[in-house]
Parts: C-alpha cells; structure tokens; sequence
C-alpha cells in the first residue's frame, strides 16, 4: 500500500473517529438544497456518508450531495468537532470512486489542455508554461506554480512571468500534468498515481529551494490547505495563496 493511500486511510479513520453526524455542515451547504438530499434530515445525510467511509453502500442523499460539492468550505467553521467537513466529503467521494474502479478524467483534462494550450501559442511559449525551458535556474527565491490546469489560459499565465521577469523577480515556474496537485486522482480513488504525482511535485519545488511558493489554481490550493498534500508531501515552505487571484476567486 502507498504512502498516500496509508495518508487517506489516516484521514478516514480521524474523521470517523471525531464526526458526531451532528448534521450542521450539511444545514449550512449552499449546494445541498439543489440535490437529491435537500428534503432528507442534515444528520441522516451526514450519517451516509460516514456510512460511505466504512465501506458501506451509504444513501441516495448522501451520494448526490458528496458529488455535488463545490468545495466552497461554508461547511468548515460550522463544525463543532473541528472535523473539515469538505475533506469529509472529498474523501468519501475518493471511496465510492475508487471501490468502482477509478476514472480516467486526469487523461481527459491533459489531453484537453493540450489541444487548447497548442491553440493558442507556439511550442517555445508552451515550454515556459510548464517550466520546461530548454535554460533553466537550478535554485530560485521564488517558484510559481500554476498547476496542472492553468496552462490552457496561457495568456494570463505568460503575462505574470512577464511581469515577474520587469520586475527582476527570481522566479522559477513549474506546471503541467507531472506537477499536479493529484486532486483529480484524489477524486477518482486512484491514489497510487496521484502519489507518484505529488511525489515528482515535492521533487521539483524542493530542488529548486525556494523561500516562497506562488500559487494560482483554487483545486491546488484546497489540496494543501486540507491535511493531505501538505502532510504527505512534508511541505516546509511558507506557502502564499493571497498572491494572484482572478475573477474574484479568492484562495482561501
């Protein structure tokens, strides 16, 4: 068994442990009322999903609400227990995935960015968004990561390294599939890969030393602001998620 999957089944086992299935974080989900579990009790919707962490079949409301999750964290600060209710849900999502067999939705979004990515700029371009430049630094004070996802808005992403570069910032980016936050296979039960996938993401952010780690995607940041990446990945660099934020997406 890897070492992410003993991390999942660490967080299963603690959340387990300290839920009471009290039913406030399903009372204050701002998604719950648009689906299936809107007319059953919040304490029997949390209840099945507890039930889909042991393994078992869960409910029908339960199902429809941890598929639905926006991951918006309302239900965070209403957790008398200290549980994080988003993890709750995210890791029972990984469960009923991962007991069907996984999914291939990682394959899917990488081809697609590659189709869009190479739309909209030429192959130099396509290397300095990933940080695959044919010259690169071996240590940096800073390192932007975009993750696996923001390439295909390129023209944002290149217009900050611009940016950075005026401004005479030591800075280093690393993105695309093989610096993933592994959210995506998270989400699919296929923990083995994306633990080979956040172990190449610490491999690349730790050779290059970084003080400071930029970040910009909303997934990547909900991985480390949750237990699992940031403890399985043994992250000891300060961490700033207030440093780009487009569309009025905040970070936190």
């Amino acid at each position: 068994m890897s070492s992410f999957q003993n991390c999942v089944n660490r967080e299963v086992e603690e959340t387990l442990h300290d839920c009471t299935s009290c039913g406030r974080c399903a009372e204050v989900c701002p998604i719950r009322p648009h689906t299936d579990a809107a007319g059953t009790d919040p304490k029997e919707v949390v209840q099945g999903v507890l039930g889909l962490l042991r393994n078992e079949a869960g409910t029908a409301a339960a199902v429809s609400w941890i598929e639905a999750c926006s991951g918006s964290g309302v239900c965070i600060k209403a957790c008398p227990e200290s549980v994080n209710p988003r993890r709750m849900l995210a890791l029972a999502k990984s469960a009923v995935n991962g007991r069907a067999g996984g999914g291939s939705s990682f394959k899917a979004m990488v081809e697609t960015n590659r189709v869009l990515t190479g739309m909209q700029v030429d192959p130099q371009s396509i290397k300095r968004l990933n940080g695959r430049q044919d010259v690169r630094k071996n240590r940096a004070k800073f390192v932007f990561w975009i993750g696996c996802n923001m390439p295909r808005t390129s023209h944002l992403v290149l217009t900050l390294e611009d940016i950075f570069e005026t401004l005479g910032v030591d800075l280093e980016v690393i993105g695309g599939s093989n610096n993933c936050c592994g959210i995506v296979h998270f989400s699919d039960g296929d923990n083995e890969t994306g633990g080979k996938i956040v172990t190449n993401l610490k491999k690349n952010v730790e050779g290059l030393n970084p003080e400071m780690l930029l970040t910009w995607c909303p997934s990547c940041q909900i991985q480390y602001d949750d237990p699992l990446l940031s403890g399985y990945s043994g992250n000891n660099i300060n961490w700033l998620p207030e440093v780009v934020m487009f569309s009025g997406v905040s970070m936190r």
